[in-house]
């Protein structure tokens, strides 16, 4: 049976040999054409197509063709530009199918490629090297356009890139961009065009410095899209600035770049794309301004996590962005520039890199839940000298629910620690568009020091010590055509404690002040508060040398100054009219244990007092001028005189309203020596002062009373001062001061402030010197309001040649005694008082009614009365007159003219008569002054100076005089 069936076959074989022999013969040619002639012809064509299309040089080792399997081999391509290979690879294998011919498609069993190598490069212009390999597209035969076609149907089982790479060189900015990817990794299986086919692949590559990207999932050619996932490992900041280099106003120092991602991608029938980035982490990132070396910004780590990106929908939100070691370095440059502003300015926006506006583009919404930092913030102020410099460390901020939407809501906590001491908490919402919120605020113990810097720019004060406690609300609201804000809550300042620079002394300090339910807000400005409480308040109050105050100096940075010792001379500021002041309320001010030094470089010696124990309170004030705030404080001056002040005041309006008592109790006068010596011309051995003063101001007019007592006032040396008051104040004084030594003033003051020329001490001065003036000048004036009368008190009227003092000058005599009863340390002078010629002429008539008896004796007898005197002091010659002569009427009324002339010149007293009557006049005032009063005799004195106080001869006029 076997025999028989191969003997079938040979006889087969022979039958056909001659079909054979053709199929032999098409197969060998099939083959030589395949082995041999295909190499040939495909070398040969693309050595023709690199040389006279793309203009460049091709090596190729060999090319293999097996027509059985549809195999071609390629071993060593080289695409050669200027010498060098552009593209290049070790081995192409690709592997065809005979079911192409009845399937109607390309398939290919397997495309492999070993080692390629590309070089792109961009050069100076912006052209892709690689760009320029692509032919121009021939002229159109046709302006209609040409239908798209459907992509031809290709399929290919397994297409391989291994151990590829791709070289990059952007030569478009300053320092050329290089970098490698290698070694690339490419698979995709089973690829077909077929329609909603998945074509499934996988990519990865790595970068010379060790960057990682991988890239696997499916896509589809109809329609056009893909899906799958990536990932990204180890990118490098450095890499993105050597090619961003140009285009970031920054630099980046430092940091990696991982993440995980999927996308799906559609461009059928619009362009779709959608990301989710389930982690982005970002780690030791560092980013400096230009040139700097030392980063701006710095943190340790960043991650966003669940990143959802719809390009189509055009949405972009973050689960959440946690921010760990985070370091911000903010500084303001001396050109008060910041250089964060700098760093994020971004390159200058152009036609060229500016894309147009499209008003159907549908805007972004973007949106992160939660964003959390953790790290620090650097703050230092080069603007001003010496730096301001804060230091927030740790810092925590939480933003939740941050989004671009108009009504988005986000709540933002944040705490911190500022300058190693302070610590602030802040919490609440806040609308982003338009920007509008409420946050809750809680700052304790920041070190006012740190603000120095900025006080030291429009101040004279140095801040050494205090802490700032903050607790309220505030609101924010954009929405109005101003924009408003406002705050309540409390505040305070701890252990403040100021000096002015110029001295260093204490200028303002306190243990606590406390704002106690403190709102302001501004649009509308507005402040209330509800109480303030200051613990130890303590103020220094210095009158330099030109008169202006330390305050001056102090808070008016600007002004000249020249030292003198410890004076300081400075401009007095002006303040221009603000117009409508702010309505402000304050409930109560409370002042526990407080102090105040005072001292005035103005005169010489300086002079110096403190107000010690300063407590109470003011209520209810406002700047309505209807409102009344009552006022009530007590403290004590140099420790032991009592001080207080009561009423009712608008302070913040005083010109409007105010009626004030201020009392003084049991000052030593002593403390004012400086001004006595000055004004008064003595310094003070002794005496206390106790004043009453009462201030009333209604509609800008003031009526201002003044009470001053003085007790036991005693002058000591005389000083040399120029400024002294020209008046006998010794005088004055002992005229007011009573027998208890006690001087009793009232001075009342009345004025209008509106008056550009008032101004209130220096018309309580004026007052005072016009009452000393008034006083010394009239002093008898001033002593008979005790018991009446006037100046008039200081006469004492005799009749000529008498000293009989009359009932009428008794009287006056008597007040003149009560008064200096009452004044005991006035001296009263009494003047030997004559007035000569009618003194001896009221004498002499005298002595002559004596010696010629009555009048109504006979003539005969007065004269021979009036002879026999004559002839007893001399020698009787009648005048040789013939009406002297006979024994008529007429000739006796002669002679007794005659005699009596003759005599009055005769009898007419001496200069010692006159000087004894002159002192019996004096005995005769001081008898009646000391007569049952009581008053010391001692304090009487006679005056040894004649006197001749007038010309009228019906009286004689004695002026006593007081010291």
């Amino acid at each position: 049976m076997d025999r028989s069936r191969g003997f079938k076959l040979t006889s087969f074989f022979v039958r056909n040999r001659w079909r054979f022999s053709i199929v032999g013969a098409v197969l060998f040619v099939y083959a030589a054409l395949g082995f041999f002639l295909v190499p040939r012809i495909v070398t040969s064509q693309l050595q023709t197509y690199v040389r006279e299309t793309l203009h460049r040089d091709l090596k190729l080792t060999a090319i293999r063709f097996n027509p059985f399997t549809l195999t071609m081999e390629a071993d060593q391509f080289q695409l050669l530009e200027a010498g060098k290979p552009l593209v290049s690879f070790e081995y192409l294998r690709v592997n065809g199918e005979f079911a192409s011919l009845w399937q109607r498609r390309i398939n290919l069993k397997e495309v492999r490629l070993d080692t390629p190598d590309v070089e792109l490069v961009i050069d100076g212009e912006g052209r892709v090297n690689l760009a320029q390999l692509i032919p121009a597209p021939a002229d159109s035969v046709t302006s209609e356009a040409t239908p798209a076609s459907e992509p031809p149907r290709v399929r290919i089982g397994l297409l391989s890139v291994s151990s590829g790479r791709v070289g990059i060189e952007d030569q478009t900015a300053a320092k050329p961009f290089k970098t490698a990817l290698a070694p690339i990794q490419f698979t995709l299986t089973e690829f077909k065009t077929d329609l909603n086919y998945e074509n499934a692949y996988t990519f990865s590559g790595v970068t010379l410095s060790g960057e990682k990207l991988e890239w696997s999932g499916a896509f589809t050619v109809q329609p056009l899209g893909s899906k799958g996932k990536f990932a990204i490992r180890n990118l490098k900041a450095a890499t993105l600035q050597s090619y961003l280099q140009d285009t970031l106003p920054f630099t980046l120092v430092s940091g990696e770049v991982e993440l995980d991602g999927r996308y799906q991608v559609s461009v059928d029938p619009a362009l779709s794309l959608a990301i989710d980035l389930p982690l982005l982490t970002v780690l030791n990132f560092g980013v400096a301004e230009r040139g700097e070396g030392k980063p701006t910004i710095a943190f340790t780590k960043a991650a966003i996590t669940d990143l959802a990106m719809s390009y189509d929908r055009r949405l972009l939100s973050v689960k959440k962005l946690a921010i760990d070691g985070a370091h911000v370095h903010l500084q303001r440059d001396p050109n008060g520039a910041l250089n964060l502003d700098r760093m994020f300015a971004g390159a200058p926006q152009t036609e060229a890199n500016t894309p147009p506006p499209s008003s159907n583009a549908m805007p972004w919404k973007l949106s992160v839940d939660d964003i959390a930092v953790d790290g620090a913030l650097m703050f230092a102020d080069y603007s001003l000298k010496p730096t301001a410099q804060f230091v927030l460390n740790p810092l925590s901020l939480n933003l939740k629910g941050w989004s671009n939407s108009a009504d988005a809501k986000v709540h933002v906590a944040s705490e911190a620690i500022v300058n190693e001491l302070g610590k602030w908490n802040i919490d609440g919402e806040v609308n982003l568009t338009p920007l509008n919120g409420t946050l809750n605020v809680q700052l304790e113990e920041f070190p006012l020091p740190a603000l120095q810097p900025y006080i030291a720019q429009s101040t004279r004060l140095t801040l050494h010590a205090g802490l700032l406690n903050a607790r309220g609300t505030a609101t924010y609201d954009g929405t109005k055509e101003k924009p408003s804000m406002r705050w309540v809550g409390d505040i305070g300042i701890d252990n403040l404690r100021t000096t002015d620079n110029l001295v260093n002394e204490d200028f303002v300090k306190w243990k606590q002040l406390g704002l106690i339910g403190l709102r302001a807000t501004v649009n509308p400005d507005r402040l209330s508060i509800e109480k303030i409480v200051a613990k130890q308040p303590y103020a220094r109050v210095v009158i330099a040398a030109n008169k202006t105050t330390n305050a001056s100096y102090v808070l008016n940075a600007d002004t000249p100054v020249e030292t003198e010792s410890a004076s300081v001379t400075v401009a007095a500021p002006v303040k221009a009219d603000t117009g409508k002041s702010m309505p402000i309320r304050i409930g109560q001010i409370q002042i526990v244990d407080g102090a105040a030094n005072f001292a005035d470089y103005s005169i010489q010696p300086n002079f110096a007092t403190a107000m010690l124990d300063l407590n109470g309170s003011i209520r209810g004030l406002s700047s309505d001028p209807a409102s009344r705030a009552q006022v009530q404080l007590t403290g004590k001056v140099d420790r032991y005189a009592p001080v207080d002040v009561s009423g009712e005041i608008n302070v913040l309006s005083a010109a409007k309203y105010s009626n004030v008592a201020l009392n003084f109790n049991n000052m030593e006068l002593t403390t004012f020596n400086p001004y006595s010596g000055k004004f008064a011309g003595y310094s003070i051995s002794k005496g206390k002062l106790s004043t009453q003063l009462r201030y009333r101001v209604e509609d800008r007019k003031l009526n201002a009373e003044h009470h001053i007592v003085i007790d036991n006032l005693e002058f000591g040396a005389k000083t040399d001062s120029k400024d002294a008051a020209p008046i006998p104040l010794k005088l004055a004084v002992a005229v007011l001061k009573d027998r208890n030594g006690v001087i009793d003033l009232d001075l009342p003051v009345a004025g209008t402030l509106d008056d550009p020329q008032f101004r209130l001490a220096p018309i309580i001065w004026d007052a005072l010197i016009g009452v000393l003036k008034k006083v010394a000048t009239a002093p008898f004036a001033a002593i008979g309001k005790l018991f009446g009368g006037g100046d008039e008190l200081a006469y004492v009227d005799f009749k000529p040649g008498q000293t009989t003092i009359s009932e009428a000058e008794l009287e006056k005599l008597k007040k003149v005694s009560l008064a200096l009863v009452e004044r005991p340390e006035l001296k009263l002078n009494i003047p030997l008082t004559v007035v000569s010629d009618a003194d001896a002429a009221a004498i002499a008539r005298e002595k002559l009614s004596a010696l010629q008896g009555p009048a109504s004796a006979p003539v005969a007898q007065q004269i021979g009365l009036l002879e026999a005197a004559i002839k007893k002091n001399g020698q009787l010659v009648y005048p040789s007159d013939p009406a002297f002569s006979g024994a008529t009427d007429a000739v006796q009324k002669q002679k007794v003219e005659f005699l009596q002339s003759e005599l009055l010149k005769a009898l007419r007293p001496d200069a010692p008569a006159l000087d004894s009557l002159a002192r019996e006049r004096a005995n005769a005032v001081r008898a009646a002054l000391l007569a049952g009063s009581g008053l010391d005799a001692q304090r009487i004195f006679l005056v040894n100076e004649r006197r001749e106080p007038g010309k009228d001869s019906s009286i004689v006029r004695m002026e006593m005089t007081l010291e």
